[in-house]
């Protein structure tokens, strides 16, 4: 019974997501984007591989200290914690099989997830801008 429930509570949560593309420095992203608490709540989980140029942006309608976990994931990421435009944390190379919560450093109204080792690999850093396309 509590995995008939649980694959229900899924499915109804997988929904389509809109995309957009990002940029950060000269690197650039196909993001989908989870606005919705059905959305966010599944974030990436199920997913068994994310392209480098690949990840999922999380927006917020207010600033908060938006905490992140990894339940369901099935591989590791990169957590990019964002205040308006600019990057103000990152959390490298987060385990999929993680069973900590993640925050950011200071309230934040949007999260990128991406690759583990993207953002190092692309040269992200706090203070760099992202720009929403």
């Amino acid at each position: 019974m509590a995995l008939a429930v649980a694959g229900l509570f899924l499915s109804i949560i997988a929904v389509n997501h809109k995309t957009m593309k990002v940029k950060i420095g000269d690197a650039v992203f196909d993001m989908d984007v989870a606005t919705t608490m059905g959305q966010k709540t599944k974030g990436l989980a199920g997913r068994l591989d994310l392209a480098d140029t690949r990840g999922m942006i999380f927006l917020f309608d207010e600033y908060g200290n938006h905490g992140f976990w990894m339940a369901g994931m099935k591989i590791p990421i990169d957590i990019l914690w964002i205040k308006d435009d600019v990057i103000v944390g990152i959390e490298p190379n987060v385990p999929f099989q993680s069973t900590e919560q993640y925050y950011p450093p200071q309230p934040v109204n949007r999260v990128i997830e991406l690759k583990a080792g993207i953002a190092a690999q692309k040269g992200i850093k706090i203070g760099d801008i992202v720009h929403l396309q």
